[in-house]
């Protein structure tokens, strides 16, 4: 049986082509045959086409309106996009080889982005206690969508697995940046007490995502405890001291020869760090016997000078080492082959040595494996004091800052003798004497004795020694140091020193801890963890935060309005020397996220007091973690 395709008389003699519309239209008329020409293939077939249509233009409408409504993005073209072609793959091709990278999206923002491209080869095998080795030529194809390794050291996370092959960079850039547009870029150390950690540690797709102008973010493995930091007469005679650091100015050259062909600027890049990684960035600072690859730097919670920075011989040092050397049945064998040996021991028993050592000192915060005075030539020439005291030191912009309670993730809540602050300060700084116990005890009063003091303890189950230990070892390791890099790099006395901003973040996280060592990490990328919370106060932080670094790592000027999405910020004074200090604090008295009510100030532009007795206390007894 044939069956006819029914006739479309109304139109079918028409230059109109039958679509839902017209079929509808044509029902109302002639009711009767409205089934037959609904279910014509042509017509489903042409409705589809028109629906779709329809679709991508209500999208597109949609995406223009959210663009206008929040300001989000200054290039629609990131953001107006049709869902049924998909977004392609960037692809680079460099030395080493071909790299094809993917899409991520944060917020309503796309960025593209390379993950685990390696800076230089495997550190195993006969690389294990080497410096890093440069990468060879080669044209493979390589898939640049997932994490790389990284390096051994804690656990591994969701996305990221330890292995040897960890030399290696993410990368992020807006979206449709090309290949020689000189965007700046910005390189971004870990923190993780150079014994843990990893360089998916911060969101920088979103730090990345927001900026108003295009940049190139990325992120570095480095080796970290025993493999990026065994310290010892043996590996100095090896040349093979601070390892971690050599990793990283490994990274730093990797991206002045390639970032060109991911659309960078070589001459405008901006290193960054929080704790270990702006101890590092401050270590890199000091090297001047080389080239520096960087015009620009941010130090979060971390100095050249913080904690302690021993020359490589030091007893502490030889200590855990000869620890380190027993767990990996290495103390009998001759020094010369030490190293050897510890090159063919199985990476499992390295990482467990590493990390039972570290442990073994954590409670004293005597942490082992970490960076040392190598001597002339070396990752760190001299004590760090010394380089700044000597100005020898790179000359460029820089930005840094503390929260208000660094302390207060290091130290057990319960601390309840005084005798347990005067014995903690007595191991952690051995060069201590009575008078500066006495003195140590005169800045920071016991509650105990001293009603009075502002160490007064009345939260339920912390102890009573609590807040003024925190508060003292706060000063001592991160507040004090970060000081030092703002008076000595300060630009008010030497015309050659380039501007520091210092900042202050104050917003506490938790009734006990406050705000609290790395606190400050979420808001300064403008992450979707603080632009989700109910308080808006929040997410203007974040905002304003995000603001002041962008512009810092697009213009190397904290107050370029027009790098930054927020144009309200208030102006940010620029630190001198003692007189003429400032900072700018966020979110003082801000409670929200720990139980409270208070959305306290946003920023505010004020005086720094650095010349405090507590900081010049701890000033005058620096040379003590920088010496035997």
């Amino acid at each position: 049986m044939r069956f006819s395709r029914p006739s479309f008389a109304p139109f079918g003699k028409s230059s109109r082509k039958a679509n839902i519309l017209t079929v509808f239209r044509h029902a109302r008329r002639n009711p009767r045959d409205f089934i037959s020409r609904l279910w014509c293939p042509r017509t489903i077939a042409r409705s589809l086409v028109f629906l779709s249509g329809l679709f991508v233009i209500g999208t597109t409408i949609f995406e223009i309106l959210l663009y206008l409504r929040t300001g989000k993005n200054s290039r629609i073209g990131t953001t107006v996009i049709n869902p049924f072609i998909p977004l392609a793959r960037p692809r680079v091709q460099i030395h080493q080889g071909i790299y094809r990278g993917g899409t991520a999206k944060t917020g309503h923002v796309f960025v593209e982005r390379f993950l685990g491209i390696p800076y230089a080869q495997t550190t195993g095998g006969y690389n294990r206690f080497m410096p890093p080795v440069k990468m060879t030529a080669g044209m493979g194809k390589h898939d640049a969508r997932v994490w790389g390794y990284k390096c051994w050291g804690g656990p591994d996370g969701p996305d990221q697995r330890s292995g040897d092959d960890c030399l290696n960079i993410n990368i992020w850039r807006t979206r449709g940046v090309k290949k020689d547009q000189n965007v700046p870029v910005v390189v971004y150390f870990h923190s993780g007490s150079f014994n843990f950690g990893s360089g998916a540690e911060r969101d920088i797709a979103s730090f990345v995502a927001w900026s108003v102008d295009p940049m190139i973010g990325i992120s570095v493995n480095y080796r970290v405890g025993a493999l990026g930091f065994l310290s010892s007469n043996i590996t100095a005679e090896e040349g093979i001291l601070n390892l971690g650091l050599q990793d990283q100015a490994a990274a730093l050259e990797w991206v002045h020869e390639n970032i060109h062909m991911f659309g960078g600027n070589k001459d405008r890049v901006t290193i960054w760090g929080s704790s270990a990684g702006a101890h590092s960035v401050g270590h890199h600072l000091m090297k001047i016997d080389r080239p520096a690859r960087f015009q620009g730097a941010i130090m979060e919670s971390g100095a050249p000078t913080s904690r302690s920075v021993y020359p490589y011989n030091h007893p502490l040092h030889e200590e855990q080492f000869k620890r380190f050397l027993d767990l990996t049945g290495a103390s009998d064998i001759p020094d010369e082959s030490k190293m050897t040996h510890l090159r063919s021991v199985d990476i499992e028993t390295i990482v467990a040595a590493s990390e039972s050592v570290f442990q073994q000192y954590a409670s004293s915060l005597r942490w082992a494996f970490q960076p040392v005075i190598d001597g002339p030539g070396g990752m760190i020439p001299c004590a760090p004091l010394e380089s700044w005291k000597a100005r020898a030191y790179h000359k460029v912009p820089i930005l840094t800052g503390f929260n208000t309670n660094e302390g207060s993730m290091f130290i057990d809540t319960t601390v309840d003798d005084p005798k347990e602050f005067d014995d903690f300060f007595r191991t952690l700084i051995p060069g201590f004497t009575d008078k500066d116990i006495r003195e140590l005890n005169e800045l920071y009063p016991d509650p105990s004795k001293s009603p009075e003091s502002k160490y007064t303890e009345d939260r339920p189950g912390v102890g009573r020694q609590y807040k003024r230990l925190a508060r003292a070892y706060g000063d001592y390791a991160y507040i004090a140091p970060v000081r030092h890099t703002a008076h000595f790099a300060s630009a008010s006395d030497f015309p050659d020193d380039g501007p520091v901003w210092i900042y202050q973040f104050d917003v506490n996280q938790t009734v006990i801890r406050g705000a609290n060592h790395g606190d400050q990490g979420e808001y300064v990328v403008n992450s979707p963890s603080v632009r989700n919370l109910r308080w808006s106060r929040h997410n203007e932080i974040g905002e304003q935060m995000h603001g002041y670094w962008s512009s810092f790592v697009l213009s190397g000027n904290v107050n370029d309005v027009k790098k930054g999405r927020v144009k309200n910020r208030s102006t940010w004074s620029q630190y001198g020397r003692r007189g003429s200090s400032a900072k700018m604090v966020f979110g003082e008295h801000n409670n929200q996220r720990a139980g409270g009510e208070n959305e306290g100030l946003l920023t505010e532009n004020r005086p720094d007091l650095w010349g405090d007795a507590e900081g010049d206390f701890w000033w005058a007894r620096t040379m003590l973690t920088e010496r035997i």
